[in-house]
Order: structure tokens, then C-alpha cells, then sequence
């Protein structure tokens, strides 16, 4: 099952990329000279927010890059990935890197937040993110949260997650936030009742180690969400907006 949604995933990024392209190598002013040299490629860094997975953000780049994309914009792009704790926003704000990818609710938190960094592109119209808890814990929906320990990634309450409280009269202070990071093992060892995910795929990745589990869409209880961001330093979209 994985591997078709990699595959589907896969497809539509290419065919995506393939429009904006024309679907052929061409020359760019990017990539070669008046004279038809080519140019040195430039380096660039795009760190995704988490490990390699079939969501579009990613499989985006991870097309561009086999399909040459990059090097015909006069770029050599290394592709790396998040190993947890921010570190993907951590350098992004150090200007170690140049993208990195971010949720459209934690975008907007960021810049809430007077952090130097902005949004330059938008991959999907609904969230990925959700939430699971086991099918035998009596929690049925939001307002079941109330007094149980409630799992966050990347140190920032979810604009999804508190939106889900607040339609049922909860606030973040009416649960137990854990930071959990990205193994869903503490969730299925019990360290916490319910556990945020990305709903692709993790959800079935779960399932898989034999725990059965209800899901909690975010949009099912009338929260409006947006799709993966690349950010970028606010430095780098004002003064290379070529790069951008």
C-alpha cells in the first residue's frame, strides 16, 4: 500500500513538474552563457522536515532533482532531511540552509511570531495533519481530550490542534501536551493517549504493528487547513528573489 502511494505521489509530481516545464531539457539563462556555456551550478540546500515519505512537498523535490530540474535553473541542489527538534527551522534561521518545509498553520505561527521567515510556495489546498488514539480508549472526539496527554512534534502547539479544542470549549491548558517526536512507538507503548501524525501515512504505519486506533481529521470538525509550505529566510526572499 505504501509503495502505491509512493507511486501515485510520485506520478503526480512528475507530471506537476513535467508542466512547468514542457516536459524537456531546454537551456535557461540560469544554466548557460550567451554562448551557449554552461554556467557553474550553484549550491543550494533544501532540508525537508522530516524523513523521507510520499507526501508532495517532498516527492517534489525528490523528482526535480532525478529528473534534472535543478541543474537546468543552474542549481545543484543537496536534498537532506530533518532529524527532529526544529533542526530544519534552526538552520534556516542560521541561513545554513535555504528551504525547508513547514506546515501552511505553522507557517503562519512562525510569522506570527516575528520569525524571518516566509512562505514561497503552497503544495495542496488540505493539511496533513491529524491525530490518532487507540479504538479502546473511550476518546471519541476533540472534547474527549479534556485531561488526557496529548503528543506535539516540533515544540509548538498546532494551530489544527488548538482550533479542535477551543470548537469544543477546551484550550491547550484543558490537556497534558508531551513532546513526543516522530516515533510513534511511545503511542503505541501508552506514554501518551493521543498521538498528532500525518495523515498519509502514518495512520497505516500504526495499524501495521497490530493497534487499532480512531483518527481525528482536523477538517472533520470544521477546521480549515492548508497544505505543506517551502519557507524560506525572509533575507534570502528579499535580497536573492532569483534564487526564490
Amino acid at each position: 500500500m505504501q509503495r502505491l502511494r509512493l507511486i501515485g505521489a510520485l506520478t503526480l509530481a512528475a507530471l506537476l513538474l513535467g508542466a512547468c516545464t514542457g516536459g524537456a531539457p531546454r537551456t535557461t539563462a540560469a544554466n548557460a552563457s550567451a554562448t551557449g556555456t554552461p554556467r557553474p551550478l550553484r549550491d543550494v540546500t533544501f532540508m525537508a522536515g522530516f524523513r523521507p515519505q510520499a507526501n508532495l512537498a517532498f516527492v517534489a523535490a525528490y523528482v526535480a532533482q532525478d529528473k534534472g530540474y535543478f541543474a537546468e535553473e543552474g542549481l545543484r541542489v543537496a536534498i537532506k532531511h530533518a532529524a527532529g527538534q526544529d533542526e530544519h527551522l534552526k538552520l534556516l534561521l542560521a541561513k545554513e540552509i535555504q528551504f525547508t518545509t513547514a506546515t501552511g498553520a505553522q507557517a503562519v505561527l512562525r510569522y506570527a511570531d516575528n520569525l524571518p521567515v516566509r512562505a514561497v510556495a503552497l503544495w495542496g489546498q488540505r493539511g496533513d495533519q491529524g491525530y490518532v488514539a487507540k479504538a479502546d480508549s473511550g476518546i471519541k472526539g476533540p472534547a474527549d481530550f479534556k485531561g488526557r496527554t496529548v503528543g506535539i512534534k516540533s515544540g509548538v502547539v498546532p494551530a489544527e490542534l488548538q482550533a479542535m479544542l477551543a470548537g469544543v470549549g477546551l484550550s491547550q491548558t484543558d490537556v497534558k501536551l508531551q513532546g513526543v517526536g516522530f516515533d510513534p512507538r511511545v503511542f503505541v507503548q501508552g506514554a501518551v493517549d493521543v498521538y498528532p501524525v500525518f495523515l498519509s501515512n502514518e495512520p497505516y504505519a500504526i495499524r501495521k504493528t497490530g493497534t487499532n486506533i480512531t483518527v481525528f481529521d482536523p477538517a472533520d470538525y470544521g477546521v480549515s487547513t492548508l497544505g505543506l509550505t517551502y519557507l524560506a529566510h525572509a533575507d534570502t526572499v528579499r535580497d536573492d528573489p532569483a534564487l526564490v
